[in-house]
């Protein structure tokens, strides 16, 4: 595909009070000490060196503004220099890192003489890469003083929207790092009531997950806001939604040492299994620039078992990535159960290779439920997509009536775009798709279901007699409304289902009933025509998008094999922007964001897809996320490189050239 470069129950960790008890009060003091001393060195790392630069900076005042000068003329070709925060909240002393930037808070003493001498610069600080390696970089960050170990038993204290949130992190805290987190789950009036002993406390010892009072007018109104504390004795999240509730462990995630991905590992002991994790006092004000922000991920060409896929989706939401595109059937494999049709499976998902090998698998009824259980718990949706008219020779060898020619075909071995498309002339091919829509509706619950609409070849269409006569009976002018046809009959359909449309941009060419939303790949026109039509649009074009196309023009690069796209690099994926600016502000309201496509075509192994994947979804993540103002190249391509280790301890593969990637 794509040939030419031109998707009130009971806690189950609730435990009774004498269980709850004993397991609290058996804590390892050792790795108290543990997490002190791990505390100890962050402190230092926090506040050593302003204290050192407010004792020397008189004497040095001169070499410093060389120093600075210097490295701003380094990053004059970058965005860098512009500090994307507020500061005029932070607490005094407090450090703002971005990358291998060190920016020191306006108010501090050590802002106060280097101000005088280089203004509102910056000072470049490699040895502080790591302390807030995130991505996507949030809104608005204020360090405060101190940083503080999570206590080995905590609790988590929650209203019921962040149920879901709250049970996440319990569970990551307790087999990542050895914490023992309780679940309790409260009235939210019961919630915002003090506690002088926690905050005295010199370890954190609850998290609180409590509704979110203000954050400003348009932060309020957006789904996925929410505000992080950390502060002595407790962590506090506040948010307006289960979405904003998850976001917020996601960001609480990436600031635990990457050791705590590692969940599948047994540990032997609490004492050599636990992690001492430490946190710096700060604030986090945040919320996404887009609503849709996402992945299209193609199992067709070749199957992936259900495994890799509940990691993928992890990862998405790690980097608060919140819908999975899955390009469930294509002309290569049908890979969802469908019982009325089970020979979609039985034939469809198996193809013959050129070297005589079995190639194919799908996924069974049972496994789908779990897979979107899996992403719900992580704010994820799916969107499943079901090829058609074209791109449907698997489901066409299954059924061979069900295209014009009714031969019996194998499902195709070969890349590129078929001939075979489903025939709309007979009533028998409507009603197939329809009980296949319907089985498919009942297994995703989101609102959208992707029909494809892509890449149709009419040349049966023109010479078969029942397509002809369609065009007669309908008043249609030609093929090409016979496929706009085609695709309003499937739209009706699922409005029936409580369904609504999505497909490639060459649906909008046709009359949608409103409510469709469209996915423009070949450039940016397609969204534009599609937000002018009044239909949501989400930009995927093949310049920036597509994550199967080569990232660097090092020798022996992965990419496709069966044509030669241009080079996507990470730098070209973080400058990419949504919203053309051929649009209104009205007109742009309607760009509801981005994803990544991936074509598997020549990806056959997960290696191989975490490869082609990550980092630039990394990249892709931010742009989504993250204002515009608050980005920069040089502070992403710092973050980043101290941030894959996480996907490392996640055993998940990316491409490892970060710094050559221009």
């Amino acid at each position: 595909m794509r040939q030419e470069p031109p998707g009130v129950e009971k806690s189950p960790n609730k435990r009774d009070q004498r269980s709850s008890q004993s397991r609290f009060d058996n804590c390892d003091p050792f790795r108290e000490k543990a997490a002190q001393e791990a505390a100890a060195e962050v402190c230092d790392r926090f506040h050593d060196d302003e204290k050192r630069e407010a004792d020397s900076e008189r004497e040095d005042s001169e070499k410093t503004k060389d120093c600075a000068q210097e490295e701003l003329h380094d990053e004059e070709n970058t965005d860098a220099e512009q500090y994307p925060f507020p500061m005029e909240k932070c607490p005094r002393h407090a450090l703002m890192v971005v990358g291998r930037n060190l920016l020191v808070n306006r108010e501090g003493p050590a802002a106060r003489g280097l101000r005088d001498s280089v203004g509102d610069g910056i000072l470049r600080r490699p040895k502080m890469n790591a302390i807030l390696p995130l991505v996507p970089i949030p809104v608005r960050i204020d360090l405060g003083e101190g940083s503080f170990p999570i206590a080995s038993a905590l609790d988590l204290v929650a209203v019921d929207t962040a149920r879901e949130a709250a049970e996440y992190l319990s569970r990551m805290l307790e087999r990542g790092a050895g914490i023992a987190a309780r679940c309790i789950f409260l009235e939210s009036s019961a919630l915002r009531t003090g506690d002088a002993a926690v905050d005295k406390a010199e370890a954190i010892t609850r998290v609180r997950f409590v509704p979110l009072e203000s954050l400003g007018t348009e932060t309020d109104s957006c789904e996925g806001a929410y505000r992080l504390r950390i502060d002595r004795g407790e962590i506090l999240i506040e948010a307006g939604s289960a979405a904003g509730y998850f976001w917020a462990t996601q960001t609480l995630r990436q600031l635990l040492p990457p050791e705590v991905e590692r969940v599948e590992q047994e540990r032997p002991s609490r004492l050599e299994g636990a992690i001492p994790c430490v946190l710096p006092a700060m604030q986090i004000e945040d919320r996404p620039r887009f609503r849709w922000r996402g992945l299209h991920f193609d199992v067709s060409r070749h199957f992936f078992p259900v495994d890799f896929v509940k990691r993928l989706i992890d990862v998405l939401a790690l980097y608060k990535m919140n819908t999975f595109h899955w390009h469930l059937t294509d002309d290569q494999g049908w890979r969802i159960e469908i019982k009325r049709y089970p020979e979609l499976t039985e034939v469809g998902a198996w193809r013959r290779e050129r070297d005589g090998s079995r190639q194919g698998g799908f996924y069974t009824q049972q496994e789908i439920r779990a897979i979107v259980a899996y992403a719900a718990e992580r704010q994820v949706r799916i969107i499943p997509e079901i090829e058609m008219p074209g791109h449907a020779r698997s489901a066409i060898a299954a059924y061979p009536w069900l295209s014009c020619s009714k031969q019996l075909l194998d499902v195709w071995n070969q890349w590129g775009i078929s001939k075979e498309l489903l025939c709309p002339g007979r009533e028998e091919t409507f009603e197939l798709i329809e009980g296949v829509l319907d089985e498919v509706a009942e297994l995703f619950p989101g609102e959208l279901v992707h029909i494809g609409g892509d890449e149709c070849p009419k040349d049966r269409w023109k010479v078969c007699p029942d397509c002809q006569a369609r065009i007669r009976e309908e008043g249609l002018a030609d093929e090409e409304e016979l496929q706009a046809y085609f695709v309003r009959r499937i739209q009706g359909h699922l409005s029936r289902l409580g369904k609504k449309i999505a497909g490639w941009d060459e649906i909008v060419e046709g009359e949608l009933a409103p409510g469709a939303t469209v996915m423009s790949w070949r450039g940016v026109d397609g969204g534009v025509a599609a937000v002018r039509a009044g239909h949501s649009a989400v930009m995927s074009p093949t310049s920036h998008c597509y994550f199967d196309y080569r990232q660097s023009t090092n020798r022996g690069e992965l990419g496709p094999t069966h044509f030669d796209p241009p080079v996507t690099t990470l730098r070209k994926v973080y400058s990419f922007d949504p919203v053309p600016e051929e649009l209104s502000d009205e007109e742009a309201r309607h760009i509801i964001g981005s994803q990544a496509n991936v074509w598997t075509e020549d990806i056959d192994t997960c290696a191989r897809a975490g490869y082609m994947i990550f980092p630039r979804l990394c990249a892709l993540a931010e742009v989504l996320w993250s204002r515009s103002e608050s980005r920069s190249w040089a502070s992403f391509k710092g973050r980043l490189v101290s941030n894959v280790k996480r996907l490392d301890a996640l055993s998940v593969e990316y491409c490892r050239i970060i710094e050559s990637i221009e």
